[in-house]
């Protein structure tokens, strides 16, 4: 391998285990935009439940707030219960902006009263996971 400064990506896809990406040589540090689109190769290549395929990156960025919660509601917690903190941890992780622990919750309320999520616990331990039938309307 080339000598000079290396990166490694660790990804963790939910039920499907790691995807481990080490980039090394000089032009890691030289043009990052380089090692987003070896990011973004990699997680085009994973095979998505359902069948659906990953939305480009660019089309993932020019969704509405609600809608990226949605997605990330949908990919990443179809499954078990989460907490509002999960899911902003997630949002900030996958598009790289931060984004208020107040308004996360405000979307779960709403998306709670809409049927998409069930809730359970106290305003401050409180946990949702996605009604199975919500799915299959989004």
């Amino acid at each position: 391998m080339p000598e000079g400064p290396e990166i490694e990506v660790k990804l963790k896809l939910p039920g499907k285990g790691e995807v481990r990406l080490s980039i090394k040589g000089q032009w890691v540090l030289e043009d990052p935009s380089e090692v987003k689109k070896y990011i973004e190769a990699v997680l085009l290549q994973v095979p998505r439940e359902g069948g659906t395929e990953l939305q480009e990156p660019t089309e993932l960025e020019s969704l509405t707030i609600k809608d990226r919660l949605l997605h990330i509601i949908k990919n990443n917690f179809k499954y078990g219960w989460f907490r509002s903190s999960d899911v902003k941890e997630e949002y900030e992780r996958q598009f790289g902006e931060e984004i208020k622990a107040s308004t996360v919750a405000t979307y779960l309320a709403r998306f709670y009263e809409e049927g998409i999520l069930d809730r359970r616990g106290a305003r401050l331990n409180r946990e949702y996971r996605l009604i199975e039938n919500a799915i299959k309307n989004m």
